[in-house]
């Protein structure tokens, strides 16, 4: 037995713990350095092949660029849809307007007389509780016809939901304290709307000939109502709307409003909402005409 010396024993034990080569595990570090294991059964599966990452590019990209055509093809026909619809708005306004243009004045001296004036009803007061001037000149614009006599009646049509909100009584009131007699004016209570009113002329009062009395850019479309309902109608600019812009809240309502009479004429057959027996205007004389006149001259011969 040959004896080893205290340096050689420790020297050959750190030779015995240290690991052999062929025992370290290759497939773990090739699987760390991303190759594929010695071993044909392990198998990594956290990359994915070169050929599959190319698939994996090629499908996402062809997904965002179908999702891409989706957005333009969806914004191209909502851009379309809302070019159509802005022309037909444009179109139906001036048709509104050419068509009804010849029948609205603002002379009272071109005006033709007829029997009644219909004016067509406002609020007295604005959304800040001002005076409202349009409903001051449609007011004033039929006291001044009457005294003219370009009108013989006038007919005050307009919204009466409660018993804090009556357009009729308001505007009856106002054409008395301008001088118009009380019985030379009748209040229309279900005047609603524009077309209501208008209708009503017709089917309740027996109206086929009458002066509607309202601002100029209210006037188209009510003179439109009158003469597709078969009627004979002419229209007087009221004083009070000369402050309204083209873009203004009133003006923009006024657009659609024409749209809607449209519609309520040649698509949905709209009636009043209210209508009612037949009502008889009593018709005076015009003022400053001497009645007995014809009667003393006819008694002379």
């Amino acid at each position: 037995m040959v004896m080893q010396s205290p340096r050689q024993h420790r020297s050959g034990a750190h030779r015995a713990r240290r690991p052999c080569p062929a025992t370290v595990n290759v497939a773990g570090r090739d699987s760390a350095a991303g190759r594929r294991p010695a071993d044909d059964g392990a198998r990594s599966t956290s990359i994915p092949a070169p050929d599959r990452i190319v698939r994996l590019h090629v499908h996402e990209s062809a997904g965002l660029i179908s999702r891409a055509s989706s957005r333009r093809a969806v914004r191209r026909w909502l851009y379309s849809g809302l070019g159509i619809a802005v022309l037909l708005i444009w179109l139906l306004n001036h048709w509104v307007i050419n068509n009804t243009e010849a029948y609205v004045y603002t002379s009272w001296a071109l005006l033709p007389d007829n029997d009644v004036g219909l004016v067509l009803g406002t609020s007295p007061y604005t959304r800040d509780g001002q005076p409202n001037p349009q409903f001051a000149g449609r007011v004033e614009a039929a006291a001044q016809l009457y005294q003219l006599g370009k009108i013989r009646h006038i007919i005050v049509s307009g919204a009466n939901p409660d018993a804090s909100y009556n357009e009729p009584r308001t505007m009856w009131q106002a054409l008395v304290k301008r001088g118009v007699p009380p019985d030379v004016i009748t209040m229309d209570f279900a005047g609603f709307r524009t077309f209501d009113s208008v209708a009503r002329a017709q089917a309740v009062f027996g109206l086929n000939r009458l002066t509607l009395i309202t601002q100029r850019y209210h006037a188209f479309r009510a003179v439109f109502i009158a003469k597709k309902l078969h009627m004979s109608p002419v229209a007087f600019c009221a004083p009070g709307g000369g402050d309204i812009g083209p873009l203004s809240r009133t003006a923009i309502r006024e657009v659609f409003a024409r749209i809607k009479a449209v519609l309520d004429i040649y698509l949905l057959d709209t009636v009043p909402k209210f209508l009612g027996p037949p009502h008889q205007i009593d018709l005076a004389p015009p003022p400053g005409v001497d009645t007995s006149a014809p009667a003393a001259a006819a008694s002379g011969f």
